[in-house]
């Protein structure tokens, strides 16, 4: 509950809206069933609703319908790191994000040469 109080003073604070500014709904999503647990309860519901001023808090099950993610190698790290491998290693950043069409990278699957 706490969490989830303080990321919406954060992003309250981030998009310039004052608490006293009331908000129809947020959408909550934890990966960890404990994060959420106090939803169930409709007095610290009460509470998060109260101290964010929001009218409804929601419960999502998979933040992908609203979330979109998209990778982007920093090439002046990569090269860095990998240097003339470099070029191996850019395709797989993309696979390696939750939502991206390929399957996620193993341990294993990128090896740098010399």
């Amino acid at each position: 509950m706490l969490k989830t109080v303080s990321v919406g003073h954060s992003l309250r604070h981030a998009a310039q809206l004052k608490v006293r500014t009331p908000l129809a709904e947020i959408f909550v999503h934890s990966p960890y069933p404990t994060e959420t647990e106090w939803f169930g309860s409709e007095e610290f519901a009460y509470l998060v609703r109260d101290e964010l001023n929001i009218k409804k808090i929601t419960l999502l099950n998979d933040p992908g319908v609203y979330v979109k993610y998209r990778v982007k190698a920093d090439f002046s790290k990569l090269g860095k790191r990998f240097g003339k491998s470099m070029k191996q290693a850019a395709p797989c950043s993309k696979r390696s994000m939750p939502g991206a069409s390929n399957p996620p990278l193993e341990r294993g699957d990128f090896h740098r040469t010399r």
